[in-house]
């Protein structure tokens, strides 16, 4: 059966069309997958618009007390560098704590993006013997958001004051227009003579929200998606 030359360019256009309609498709379900994560950095960065005057009262106790519970009335807060006692005697063993403090407290931070990254180029395309991808990136990229998102609902809607501010002011009314404080990482900028820390928690637009800890919540969350090969 002899097909026209036609025919077959009606064919051709006609999936021309239908690969563009599935990509279209395919663009906005990858974006509303990083709706989430949009959603999370907006409501971040616009939190410090939202007037002082219809946010919560900031708690002060709730969290002391019940760190006080798990650890047995002990602190964290400055270990181990509360362990030296004559801290001019061990100054380079001082300034290593300091320094290795710092890198495991901002570490979080960038190892989520090259997790991101590093399963997106390497395994998106890899997959089990029944055919199931060992892990999808999307996935990934949705519980991350509403991960981050619902945090940062949580910390608007139960403000709780850090450890600096409970360690230098107690239970005493903290007020929204106050600045972020680095605290013991603090040390690391002074060893670097640069203000990373300052400047990085100095103009953080939430400096109440200690709860939940993303510090914790993004290693979590990798542990959860990391593949076993």
């Amino acid at each position: 059966m002899k097909i026209s030359k036609e025919r077959i360019i009606l064919h051709v256009k006609t999936a021309k069309e239908k690969i563009l309609r599935f990509q279209r498709f395919n663009l906005w379900f990858k974006l509303l997958l990083l709706a989430p994560a949009i959603g999370w950095f907006v409501a971040f960065n616009a939190s410090k618009y939202i007037p002082a005057a219809i946010r919560p009262t900031i708690d002060t106790s709730t969290l002391p007390y019940l760190e006080g519970r798990v650890l047995f009335g002990y602190s964290l807060q400055h270990w181990p560098r509360n362990m030296i006692e004559d801290e001019s005697k061990y100054s380079p063993l001082v300034y290593t704590l300091d320094l290795l403090s710092a890198f495991v407290y901002v570490i979080h931070f960038c190892f989520v993006w090259f997790f991101a990254i590093g399963i997106y180029v390497y395994y998106r395309k890899r997959t089990d013997q029944s055919g199931k991808p060992l892990i999808n990136p999307w996935t990934f990229f949705w519980c991350w958001g509403w991960l981050n998102f619902l945090s940062v609902l949580t910390q608007l809607c139960w403000p709780t004051a850090p450890p600096w501010y409970v360690e230098l002011y107690g239970n005493k009314p903290p007020s929204y227009g106050m600045e972020g404080d680095p605290a013991g990482l603090e040390n690391a900028d002074h060893i670097l003579n640069f203000p990373f820390f300052g400047s990085l928690y100095g103009n953080s637009p939430i400096v109440f929200g200690s709860f939940p800890s993303l510090h914790g919540a993004w290693p979590i969350m990798i542990t959860i998606f990391a593949p076993s090969r």
